[in-house]
């Protein structure tokens, strides 16, 4: 029987609302774009949507660009399903549409074309100005791709450590009441994956006593409350001014949130939280400073609505063939308008040079402003000697940073100059707002999140070994000292916990002397220990190496 490939699945869902849709796409001055926003499963990766409008044979087709941005998302395919529906003011459904997609890692752009197949079909349809566009954006990837995406197998193995670590109850360091449930802890991976820990401890000492009943520690919940609520605030008040805000944290933090935080601590993967639970825990994460759970559960709006807004400005430029005439005096000398326009958010300057380029007149356009850069549309009328328009060029433009040139091309070669009149009809816009919205929670364009690789897992224990914070026990190999965490010792290394065992409950520190290996093999062993990978790089001899890893029981390491 083949093997079943399981998928984990993620879903954003949005609309855009577009003010006045069918006059702003006829003046070909549409344009919308939304933030960033992240789709979840397994981890994350990060989408930019914006649609582009296109005119063909005096119709608009409107497509949809996905843009990939998320730069440490390695999955070698995301499989996209996109489902979209068009509604008017009314509430009714104009039409719908669906499309599939693969994405590869070299994929940084998905086109979904003509999501609006054709604007001359929508006037046909009972559309009074503002129009809704539905998404229902699916990602899939196999759940062994998304594995091995959030974890080496090395990594792997020391999540696994860890997490029998939290369910084995010979190894039981500190205990916690949550409501009427007990939990068991351990102080070293509190103080690694725990970024406020460390320093709640620091100010109140007490929130950490001896019990020598059923572990060596004991940690005070209401405390750990305590210690939280006044580190938000930024100074130190006594526990009964924060009573109510205790009472009301210990409310919604009940024994299933804090389940899922342990979980999430000893083996870096998160739990599914339903969507009626995901404010409060939200809350939580934010209020004990697990900013990272914040940004997985929080990365994925409701609702993004996209408000358009009127053109800004609008410029016209008649040319006749007198102008003409004139510029083939002066042997086609280039020259520069400047165009300027004041909005009460902001002001508008472009610089337009025209000019002969391979002997075709060419309109350089350049924006000026060092920021929020503006939107163009651009309209060439060419006019027969009798002044009707024969000919007419569409242009359009969003100037994405300063200095850039965008050249318009008029449609007349040197030699026609003199003897051709022409409009230019140029409109200035901004990029229409957007806002997102989750619940209660509002995003910004700042504060939109990225969250990081899980690599940070094995990170954050090596970055605890490295700072040789809170340590328990030293080692010492060849007069050389290492500081570590003796159930981290134990957890990864059978013959640890053999020698440690005797010593585990000893409320002091533990001094270890390790006999016959040499003090770079155990600094690699360690390394090892609390980051699941070693350097093979700095390993002076293999042979000795892997002498010392069979006697310590390295079983992870051997295969």
């Amino acid at each position: 029987m083949s093997e079943l490939r399981t998928i984990v699945r993620g879903n954003f869902k949005f609309t855009w609302e577009i003010k006045e849709f069918l006059e702003h796409i006829e003046k070909n001055s549409f344009d919308l774009e939304t933030l960033p926003f992240n789709v979840k499963y397994s981890d994350i990766t990060t989408w930019y949507a914006e649609l582009v409008p296109g005119h063909i044979n005096n119709d608009c087709k409107v497509s949809l660009v996905f843009n990939r941005l998320s730069d440490d998302d390695e999955f070698d395919n995301i499989f996209v399903n996109l489902k979209i529906a068009i509604e008017n003011e009314n509430g009714d459904i104009l039409f719908q549409t669906d499309a599939f997609r693969k994405v590869t890692k070299d994929d940084c752009q998905i086109f979904f074309e003509d999501v609006i197949g054709s604007t001359n079909y929508l006037k046909t349809l009972p559309c009074f100005g503002n129009l809704f566009l539905h998404f229902s954006l699916d990602t899939l990837v196999l759940r062994s791709d998304a594995s091995c995406f959030n974890f080496s197998p090395a990594v792997q193995n020391l999540s696994m450590d860890l997490k029998n670590l939290y369910t084995n109850e010979a190894l039981r360091e500190a205990t916690i009441y949550v409501g009427n449930t007990l939990f068991f802890v351990h102080l070293f991976v509190l103080h690694a994956r725990w970024p406020n820990f460390s320093e709640y401890l620091s100010k109140y000492p007490n929130l950490v006593s001896e019990n020598d009943l059923q572990a060596v520690f004991k940690i005070n919940f209401e405390i750990l409350i305590l210690a939280a609520l006044t580190l938000n605030a930024g100074y130190t008040l006594h526990e009964n001014q924060y009573r109510k805000e205790i009472r009301e944290v210990i409310e919604i933090f009940t024994p299933d949130m804090f389940d899922s935080v342990l979980y999430y601590m000893y083996t870096g993967y998160d739990r599914v939280i339903e969507e009626d639970r995901k404010p409060n825990f939200i809350r939580l994460c934010r209020l004990f400073g697990f900013t990272r759970l914040v940004y997985k559960y929080n990365e994925t709006p409701i609702k993004s609505t996209c408000l358009t807004q009127a053109p800004l400005n609008h410029y016209t430029f008649y040319w006749s063939q007198e102008d003409g005439l004139n510029w083939e005096n002066i042997d086609f000398e280039p020259f520069v308008q400047i165009l300027k326009s004041s909005h009460k958010w902001n002001s508008i300057m472009l610089e337009m040079q025209f000019t002969i380029e391979d002997n075709d007149f060419v309109i350089n356009v350049r924006y000026l402003e060092a920021k929020d850069p503006a939107s163009l549309s651009c309209t060439v009328i060419l006019k027969d000697g009798d002044g009707f328009e024969n000919q007419r060029f569409h242009y359009y433009n969003q100037f994405s940073r300063r200095g850039v040139i965008w050249p318009v091309r008029v449609g007349m070669t040197k030699e026609d100059i003199p003897f051709k009149s022409f409009r230019i009809d140029f409109t200035l816009h901004y990029c229409y707002k957007s806002k997102i919205a989750k619940n209660v929670y509002s995003l910004n364009a700042e504060d939109t999140p990225k969250s990081p690789a899980l690599h940070h897992y094995r990170c954050d224990f090596w970055e605890l070994f490295a700072s040789k914070r809170m340590f328990d026990t030293v080692l010492i190999a060849e007069g050389k000292v290492f500081y570590a965490h003796k159930f981290i010792l134990c957890a990864r290394s059978a013959q640890f916990h053999k020698q440690l065992q005797e010593k585990l409950r000893r409320p002091h520190q533990i001094v270890h002397m390790v006999h016959g290996i040499k003090y770079h093999m155990l600094e690699r062993m360690l390394e090892y220990i609390y980051t699941g990978e070693v350097d093979e790089d700095k390993i002076d001899n293999k042979e000795d190496f892997l002498e010392a890893a069979t006697r310590y029981n390295l079983r992870h390491l051997l295969k």
